[in-house]
């Protein structure tokens, strides 16, 4: 899992080059991420970093919490 986390990562990192705002707004929620306008950025860019911040929003979601409560 945490394998497949860094891969979506690093993809992330190579579609949103030169974009660092935008990476860290994915790294910090990638909730909010998929939620947000991500202006200017192309169509076709747009779908693309979305579908990969969902897919790191949902191995984020099968991990366990770090404390329980």
């Amino acid at each position: 899992m945490k394998g497949e986390l860094v891969k979506l990562l690093s993809r992330a990192d190579v579609l949103l080059a030169g974009r660092p705002e935008l990476m860290q707004a994915l790294r910090n929620d990638p909730a909010v991420f998929i939620a947000s306008p991500l202006n200017g950025l192309r169509p076709q860019q747009k779908r693309k970093v979305r579908a990969v911040a969902k897919k790191i929003h949902a191995v984020l979601r099968t991990q366990p919490p770090l404390l329980p409560l």
